[in-house]
């Protein structure tokens, strides 16, 4: 690794903290990175006929699908010793799942915090999760992006307990604005289980993670009516958020039906999916994700979420391809609450 990592680091977090930057010249310095110490991206990069000389802007760095982080070969730039996390896409025991392996997790923190503030998101002094706490999932890359933007991590700050469902007594006489975490199932499973209740004034309910492959399926607009019904807040205080294992950073759309704006080291393109081509602002095919702070693994990331991009940092998701394979965060909630029934 030697310089050029320490070097490219660098830009990274000097980008996160707010400077200007070269999006080009460093997703160009990263590829080049990438093909020298990640082996098995250098073996898919050379298969498509794809080089450092062919690849001359950042729009033609070649992604991977999101299931090649289900790999035998780690996409790694460092060696298997030098792992400090792995992170683990959502699924069922018996399921191959996608790993996301980490030797160095400032850059993915501050990605986390400064993504958080760059959608100038509210300062997170009364945050709650209904999830489990990170203890218990430590494999899960939503729950330690909680924890890294949480600073208070109390019990009572996570709502879901084994067996139990969930206990909302922390909620209940709260007085200062507040942000309630979770997924869309976690979510939904609040509104069906416990009683509604009147957050503070101001306060935000951040959702993420769609339907596909859960339970039973369900309308995202009737969700989140049903959400700001429970919680009596308005659909502009809604937070969703569209992240993935596989990457480092998240893009946010504040409200009900707005579209995700991404940091300024995250860029999106659609492609077709038949072809693989671009497509023009406006077109629906798949999305890709230029994520900049995965330094050591594979910047590019192809989705099989439908989506048209406004611009390069802007997108609407229209959802998912379905005829992918179910995936995400609420599948982990999905089978918990299963259990907890």
């Amino acid at each position: 690794m030697g310089s050029d990592r320490q070097a490219l680091r660098h830009s990274l977090l000097n980008c996160m903290g707010g400077a200007e930057s070269d999006f080009d010249g460093i997703a160009l310095g990263i590829f080049e990175y990438q093909l020298a110490h990640n082996s098995p991206y250098r073996k898919y990069c050379t298969a498509l006929g794809q080089s450092q000389e062919t690849v001359t802007r950042w729009q033609d760095i070649p992604p991977v699908p999101a299931d090649a982080f289900k790999s035998c070969l780690p996409l790694t730039c460092f060696p298997p010793e030098n792992t400090i996390r792995t992170f683990l896409t959502s699924g069922t025991t018996s399921e191959t799942k996608g790993e996301h392996h980490f030797c160095d997790l400032e850059l993915y923190e501050s990605a986390i915090i400064h993504g958080w503030r760059h959608a100038k998101l509210p300062e997170l002094l009364q945050a709650y999760f209904a999830s489990r706490p990170p203890a218990e999932t430590p494999h899960s890359s939503l729950g330690h992006m909680f924890q890294t933007l949480c600073p208070d991590h109390s019990p009572d700050r996570w709502l879901a307990t084994p067996g139990h469902g969930f206990d909302i007594t922390s909620l209940i006489g709260q007085s200062t604005p507040l942000v309630l975490f979770g997924t869309s199932l976690s979510l939904l499973h609040l509104c069906h289980s416990t009683n509604p209740i009147a957050l503070p004034a101001g306060s935000r309910v951040f959702q993420t993670g769609g339907f596909k492959g859960v339970s039973a399926e369900h309308n995202p607009e009737e969700l989140s009516d049903q959400i700001c019904r429970h919680f009596d807040i308005t659909e502009d205080q809604l937070i969703h958020e569209y992240g993935m294992t596989e990457l480092s950073s998240q893009s946010y759309a504040p409200g009900k039906n707005s579209n995700f704006r991404c940091p300024p080291w995250l860029r999106v393109q659609v492609i077709d999916p038949a072809t693989g081509h671009s497509l023009p602002s406006g077109e629906p095919g798949y999305l890709v994700l230029y994520d900049l702070a995965n330094l050591d693994s594979v910047l590019a990331v192809r989705t099989q979420d439908f989506a048209r991009m406004i611009d390069h940092s802007t997108f609407q998701l229209l959802g998912r391809d379905p005829a992918a394979l179910p995936r995400g965060c609420s599948r982990a909630s999905d089978s918990f609450f299963q259990s907890a029934s």
